[in-house]
């Protein structure tokens, strides 16, 4: 996200939502998720029983 977005808000605000940002990535990185998991689920990826 570009702080080109937040040019009509406070520079607090944009420290904020920045430091939020970096705090969801650190929980996905603890998780184990990576941007790339958010592909959608194929249907071979499921075993029929």
């Amino acid at each position: 996200m570009t702080l080109n977005v937040y040019t009509h808000v406070g520079l607090e605000d944009v420290e904020k939502e920045l430091q939020k940002m970096q705090g969801l990535e650190n929980a996905r990185k603890e998780m184990g998720i990576l941007d790339m998991d958010d592909k959608p689920l194929k249907q071979n990826m499921f075993k029929v029983v």
